[in-house]
């Protein structure tokens, strides 16, 4: 059982679906939701513990997902190194792959939309 996990999309109804699936999985004891990618960056800096995942969208409006992930890095590697961040997204551009992947604290994508399945594989 791992401590937390962060949902991070702009999407209310992904997030109320993406948190269904986390809740039935039964191995996060904490699971906060953001509807925007400004609010989650600002909340996960005031916390003093930083979540083991983060599931997070790309195309949001205030702050897109490549946003967040340069605010994320920016912050000290000692500090990020346990997070481990899942983009979700439904883009399909190797563009944007390839971005993400130059992010040291992402670890692969997830298609939209979610599936127990498919997120229970990146749990390890």
């Amino acid at each position: 059982m791992w401590n937390s996990i962060v949902l991070i999309d702009d999407d209310q109804i992904f997030n109320f679906l993406n948190k269904r699936i986390v809740d039935k999985l039964q191995v996060f004891e904490k699971v906060a939701v953001f509807n925007d990618a400004k609010q989650a960056f600002e909340a996960i800096k005031t916390w003093d513990f930083l979540p083991d995942y983060i599931l997070l969208d790309i195309r949001m409006p205030l702050m897109d997902g490549f946003e967040f992930l340069d605010r994320f890095d920016a912050l000290p590697e000692a500090v990020t190194k346990p997070t481990k961040i899942i983009i979700v997204t439904s883009s399909l551009l190797q563009e944007d792959h390839e971005k993400c992947s130059s992010y040291r604290n992402v670890i692969g994508f997830l298609p939209k939309p979610l599936s127990e399945e498919r997120l229970r594989a990146f749990l390890n």
